[in-house]
C-alpha cells in the first residue's frame, strides 16, 4: 500500500492556526470513520451508488489533509462502473487505507504540534 508523504497535513499547518489545525484533523478523522462505515454498509447491501457516494466523500476528506493514498483509492472506487467489481473487496481495501490514514492523523494529533512543512 502506498504511503503518504512525511509532511502529511503540512499544507494545513501553513494555512491554519494550531487550534484550527487540530480541529480540522479531528473533524476529518470523524468524517473518515463515518464515511468508511457508510461505504461498508452500502457494500454489504450491494448498493454501488451509495458506495460511490461514500467514496466521493472520502476522496474529499482525504484531499483536505493530503492523504494521497486514501484519496487515490477512493477516487478509483467512486469512478468504477465495472459491474463485476466486488463492492466488499473495494470496501475492505478502502478500510485498510483509511485505517492507515487515521493512524497518521492520530500520530500528528498526539505530537501536540502541527508538522513543519519541508
Amino acid at each position: 500500500m502506498p504511503s503518504d508523504p512525511p509532511d502529511f497535513a503540512a499544507h494545513l499547518a501553513e494555512e491554519l492556526s494550531p487550534e484550527d489545525f487540530i480541529q480540522v484533523l479531528t473533524l476529518v478523522s470523524g468524517d473518515v470513520e463515518q464515511l468508511v462505515a457508510s461505504l461498508e454498509t452500502a457494500a454489504g447491501a450491494g448498493d454501488a451508488d451509495a458506495c460511490r457516494a461514500a467514496a466521493h466523500g472520502l476522496a474529499g476528506a482525504a484531499g483536505v489533509v493530503g492523504a494521497e493514498a486514501l484519496e487515490k483509492v477512493s477516487r478509483r472506487a467512486m469512478t468504477n462502473r465495472d459491474p463485476a467489481a466486488s463492492l466488499t473487496a473495494t470496501a475492505a481495501e478502502i478500510r485498510s487505507v483509511a485505517n492507515a490514514t487515521l493512524r497518521q492523523i492520530a500520530a500528528v494529533l498526539a505530537g501536540g504540534a502541527p508538522p513543519v512543512p519541508s
